[in-house]
């Protein structure tokens, strides 16, 4: 049964969609969230984690990376380094 929001492909093909999706909206609700006292460094762990294990399972083709992988990790760091930087600044004013 493929419902509304399943990808098409199987096995590999769509669980590196569904963690490519997951990586790219964590990605960006940590650069939205660095603000928030250590959830958009968590959460940007979780995109940089995501969209590694999408980029491991389905690396069959040689050198392509989906671009919501790409954009999942590349957001995902940016929402680690501005949450610590955030989290630097906010503790040493306290």
């Amino acid at each position: 049964m493929r419902g509304a929001g399943h990808s098409r492909g199987t096995g590999d093909q769509a669980r590196e969609h569904r963690y490519g999706q997951v990586s790219f909206l964590c990605g960006v609700l940590s650069v939205a969230l660095f603000w928030a006292y250590g959830i958009g460094v968590i959460v940007g762990v979780g995109a940089v984690t995501a969209g590694i294990t999408a980029y491991r399972t389905g690396r069959r083709t040689p050198h392509r990376m989906p671009v919501d992988v790409a954009a999942g990790i590349t957001a995902g760091i940016t929402g680690i380094v501005n949450g610590l930087l955030f989290l630097a600044v906010v503790l040493t004013h306290t």
